[in-house]
């Protein structure tokens, strides 16, 4: 179990389940705060130089190494670059040879593969998982513009992004006699976008039996695993996933709701005392005051519990109603 504090104002636990190739985490990512009001904090990649600078040759060879372990989990065909791709990431050394050494044995594809990199982080990274294959092997990059007199292939949403709607632009032969759909991302934490572009696909191209989820990092929970297995066994399709590392994170909303409830509770009694002792207040207001710190207390504590209960369905709070809810306390 490994704990991240951003500024003493943002504490995650994370817990790792699969590391096969024995990463640190601190080699592949690190933990920040953002202003978005869907999701407060994102990992930072320290492999992809979208966000923090690495060697150039360093985010080629993770698409590389993902590729190796896509083989690995669905063809069962172990690679021998292999371990030099993981010491690069892992050292940052030689990187420039390793990379030249894998682009010299590219991986023959068996399969009429289609690959789709997710905007903007992983539009990179799933060209350099595309690179690393030779035969029926095509690649395409959602994106969140929108193109003027061109109307969009599929649209779906990424609810937690602060521009939620991802498009795709292509022509309907792209995914023609394609065996596969691998889906590449950066990170999966709760599987919500991959399940709403397969289901635009799938209404699209129902041809198209067997989708892959490929990433870096896998955060799903048990229950986001069974929404996708549900969402296969619903469309009758073959839904996979490969990623470098497999784990849970979690924030202690639980632990912060009785803190709260704590706070509340303690400030309304010594409130409550104060109308016992002399003070320059009416005893009447500090009663109100005692009430109200209660409520507060109450309604925090409800509050973050709820961000806690993980349902099988996109939630968010509606502002308004949200501090409209403060009357009742009142």
């Amino acid at each position: 179990m490994t704990r991240y504090n951003v500024l003493d104002k943002f504490t995650a636990e994370v817990n790792i389940l699969a590391n096969p190739y024995n990463f640190e985490l601190p080699q592949l990512l690190d933990i920040a705060m953002r202003i978005n009001k869907k999701r407060s904090f994102l990992f930072v990649s320290k492999v992809l130089g979208k966000h923090l600078a690495v060697q150039p040759q360093i985010p080629i060879i993770t698409g590389q190494l993902l590729a190796y372990r896509y083989l690995e989990m669905r063809e069962n065909e172990y690679q021998k670059l292999t371990p030099q791709l993981v010491k690069a990431i892992k050292n940052h050394s030689y990187a420039q040879e390793v990379l030249q050494l894998v682009r010299e044995n590219p991986i023959s594809s068996k399969k009429t593969l289609r690959i789709i990199g997710f905007a903007e982080t992983a539009t990179a990274l799933g060209h350099a998982f595309f690179e690393a294959f030779e035969g029926d092997v095509r690649y395409i990059h959602t994106t969140r513009e929108c193109l003027v007199n061109i109307s969009p292939t599929l649209t779906f949403e990424e609810e937690h992004s602060h521009a939620s709607i991802h498009r795709l632009y292509t022509d309907a032969t792209f995914f023609n006699d394609a065996n596969e759909l691998v889906l590449v991302d950066d990170e999966m934490t709760t599987g919500n976008t991959n399940r709403n572009i397969i289901r635009q696909l799938h209404a699209h191209f129902p041809n198209i039996k067997v989708y892959t989820l490929v990433s870096i990092l896998d955060w799903r929970s048990e229950t986001s695993q069974q929404q996708m297995a549900a969402l296969a066994q619903e469309l009758n399709v073959e839904i996979h996933s490969v990623s470098l590392i497999q784990g849970e994170f979690s924030i202690p909303y639980v632990s912060i709701s009785i803190f709260f409830a704590c706070l509340g509770a303690y400030t309304a009694f010594t409130m409550n005392e104060r109308v016992n002792n002399n003070s320059l207040l009416p005893k009447n207001l500090w009663f109100i005051l005692a009430s109200f710190a209660m409520g507060f207390g109450i309604w925090s504590m409800h509050y973050m519990g709820m961000f806690a209960f993980e349902l099988p369905v996109y939630v968010r709070f509606n502002p308004i109603l949200t501090v409209l809810s403060l009357i009742p306390i009142m």
